[in-house]
């Protein structure tokens, strides 16, 4: 999991969300993520804010206490009624959980002061909204529990993989009531939606060559200025660890450890579990250099020698 550093009480650009605010505790600046595998097809490379894959594409009119529903795949429904959106399957609404804020107004809602004449509103006519859905009733449980985790002041590690949907309304004609009661007539909207553009796969991986007598902790720190781009090998980056531990790249590169790979200088596959792993406690977030990720390379007993990055200090 990632920090997200957009305020709760904004609306949130396709870049920055891989969940909401709220998931991410001020306690911490740093959060730990597991390396693992994803069980889906990943591709790599594209360009924002879908990457490689295809999204369902979408336009239409609503009016007042009507429904619009869009099938977007594995199974899943876009539904827009007259004053919010969800995203699930069989009624079941997997975007309440995964588009933050948990205070304040939401993307998923829509009121007739949003679209009042002279209404500063984040979500007005012509703004996309960001809305982001866990993909299965499972995915959706776990995203809950971390809201209930996160508003308790606990960090959260666990990340579900989301999709993502960006949707934006074209013309807006409300009731000519006074301010206050104005209700939403009618609505002209567009929108797509991508089954996992959570992932931000745009965003390349690194295949790390690790030399064999290396230790300790490894860190890039990404999106520097004036610092050279990382070099590419296909769709994902290639950072060499043995002389230099830390590396400072103008890259921008992923939070999370998806697609990473490790290998020694003559290509074999560094361990990153069972007796003989090698790589421990995948780390990302914002530290003294900026945006960084950093991993440590040695045996166990040496990583619980030196669990502390020198980078926190």
């Amino acid at each position: 999991m990632r920090p997200l550093l957009t305020p709760s009480n904004q609306w949130y650009p396709g870049r920055q969300v891989t969940r909401p605010p709220y998931l991410f505790s001020s306690l911490c600046t740093l959060l730990l993520t597991g390396i693992t595998q994803v069980g889906i097809a990943q591709e790599f490379g594209g360009v924002p804010p879908w990457g490689r894959e295809k999204p369902t594409h979408f336009t239409g009119e609503i009016r007042r206490n009507e429904t619009f529903e869009q099938q977007i795949g594995g199974g899943l429904t876009f539904t827009l009624t007259g004053d919010e959106i969800h995203v699930g399957r069989s009624g079941d609404d997997y975007s309440s959980c995964a588009t933050g804020p948990l205070h304040g107004p939401s993307p998923t809602d829509f009121m007739a002061w949003h679209f009042q004449g002279g209404t500063q509103s984040p979500g007005g006519i012509g703004t996309k909204r960001w809305i982001n859905f866990a993909l299965n009733e499972e995915g959706n449980r776990v995203m809950c529990e971390q809201v209930e985790a996160a508003s308790q002041g606990k960090d959260t590690y666990q990340d579900p993989i989301t999709g993502r949907c960006w949707f934006v309304p074209l013309g807006v004609k409300i009731s000519d009531d006074s301010p206050d009661q104005q209700v939403i007539e009618e609505m002209k909207f567009e929108g797509e939606c991508a089954l996992h553009g959570g992932l931000e796969l745009w965003r390349l991986p690194i295949a790390y060559t690790i030399s064999s007598n290396f230790s300790g902790w490894a860190t890039i720190c990404s999106g520097a200025r004036g610092m050279p781009e990382l070099s590419r090998t296909g769709d994902s980056y290639h950072v060499v660890i043995g002389e230099q531990s830390t590396v400072h790249t103008s890259s921008e590169l992923r939070w999370d450890s998806r697609g990473a790979r490790f290998v020694s200088p003559q290509g074999a596959v560094i361990p990153t579990n069972g007796p003989e792993r090698k790589i421990w406690g995948w780390q990302s977030g914002y530290s003294s250099c900026g945006p960084f990720q950093s991993f440590f390379v040695g045996t166990a007993s040496q990583y619980r020698s030196h669990t502390l990055n020198p980078l926190l200090r």
